[in-house]
């Protein structure tokens, strides 16, 4: 099984991942990843498209080997429309692998990202929340994807 987290900066992705996660289950996220490169740094820095690429090959690696093991994994990231979630899914059909995707759609997520800003200034996140906003699709069974929870609220 392969769950697939999605959804805006705050809203509750690594919340629900840490709900889903147990024994035969891996998890990998760009944020961990970007912590686990940079020696748990983490600024705006690290988050140009080279990096950003790193992180996203990392992840698609491990999706793959994960997989071709026999493991879950559960896959943490913004995930924020369709083009980002197509390598992920490709991957997770290659291994005829189920995918749940759980979809965060809580308004206030850019509040909760706020009280929790990682040492990066408000308007970084900002920037970010309205950015994602803008690319935001809904996910759709069309793309691949086995069934969609919404999630409203952390």
């Amino acid at each position: 099984m392969l769950y697939l987290m999605a959804g805006n900066i705050g809203t509750g992705k690594t919340t629900t991942s840490k709900t889903l996660f147990g024994p035969n289950t891996f998890y990998v996220s760009e944020d961990s990843l970007c912590l686990l490169l940079n020696m748990n740094h983490y600024g705006k820095e690290l988050w140009d498209l080279e990096h950003w690429s790193m992180y996203n090959k990392c992840k698609l690696d491990i999706t793959r080997n994960a997989l071709q093991l026999g493991y879950n994994i559960i896959v943490d990231g913004a995930h924020i429309n369709k083009q980002s979630r197509k390598p992920i899914l490709y991957i997770a059909k290659q291994h005829n692998t189920k995918v749940e995707v759980f979809w965060h759609k809580d308004p206030n997520g850019l509040q909760h990202r706020l009280q929790d800003n990682r040492g990066e200034p408000d308007d970084l996140w900002k920037e970010v929340w309205t950015r994602f906003e803008k690319q935001q699709e809904d996910p759709s069974l069309d793309e691949g994807i086995s069934i969609i929870h919404i999630k409203e609220t952390i």
